[in-house]
């Protein structure tokens, strides 16, 4: 066969996964860090928006749904367009008082990624810009929440950038929190959020070597379906100038094709 001939039949392959992503039913995951009363962090989402935010699913009757139960729709083929799940990265303690309260009040289950060895400490993990420490809530806090139907997951041991490290490092990224987390939580059920979102192939191999069910990124406006790989699931940014009527368009897998044009010709939603 031809090289050319091959090419073309993995470029037709590809073309068809990225139809099929789109055709078939999706549902959404969304990626939110951490929620307070007032803030400008760009990565912190206040209250009041977060309470706006779930009122929304709620009253849309979007059915919010645990990662696992996500898993098993995707293996299942039973996913459901406005299933949605909520993930929140880095586990900071200002989830307990701010995010989980309303969690609670709606029967929303949740995600949350911790960076193992900050449990109970601050974050000493850097982002692109500037911004101060936050504490990360203790084992006893995440304890109590997971008899308020919220889970657990790996972010690492130290929240660095994965890529280019050894096989070592990896090892000890992966596999001790791992470990910990099972140990000191009793988890049976182990998804991963690749730190900064970053991953290549190697990563990836690694993650599921490590035992992990699922790994989760930063998506390109589009849904998970059947199609998509458990560990490449997609997640949408929830950030704090995300408004309500921007929300609204995210969670909505009807737009997901729309949006993916924007951002590859024009660079924006």
């Amino acid at each position: 066969m031809r090289p050319m001939q091959l090419l073309d039949r993995r470029y037709l392959s590809n073309a068809w996964k990225g139809i099929r992503s789109i055709i078939l039913p999706r549902f959404k995951v969304l990626a939110y860090h951490s929620v307070n009363v007032r803030s400008g962090d760009p990565y912190e989402v206040t209250v009041a928006d977060f309470a706006a935010q779930m009122q929304f699913l709620a009253d849309r009757n979007y059915g919010v749904i645990s990662l696992r139960g996500a898993l098993e729709s995707l293996k299942n083929g039973n996913v459901g367009e406005k299933n949605i799940v909520i993930t929140f990265d880095d586990g900071f303690k200002s989830l307990t008082n701010n995010a989980f309260p309303v969690l609670k009040e709606y029967g929303f289950p949740a995600t949350v990624f911790l960076p193992v060895k900050y449990v109970g400490g601050i974050d000493e993990f850097s982002y692109s810009q500037p911004r101060p420490t936050m504490p990360i809530m203790g084992w006893r806090e995440i304890e109590r929440s997971l008899e308020q139907g919220i889970d657990y997951g790996s972010h690492s041991m130290t929240h660095p950038n994965l890529l280019n490290m050894s096989d070592r490092q990896l090892d000890y990224e992966l596999g001790k929190s791992k470990s910990i987390l099972e140990r000191r939580l009793g988890l049976t059920f182990f998804p991963f959020a690749y730190p900064f979102g970053l991953f290549d192939q190697t990563i990836k191999e690694n993650v599921k070597k490590a035992g992990y069910h699922c790994a989760l990124c930063f998506g390109n406006v589009l849904s998970n379906s059947a199609v998509t790989d458990h560990f490449e699931m997609k997640r949408e940014k929830i950030l704090h100038g995300t408004t309500l009527k921007e929300f609204a368009r995210m969670v909505d897998t009807r737009n997901d094709f729309i949006r993916k044009v924007k951002r590859m010709f024009f660079k924006q939603e």
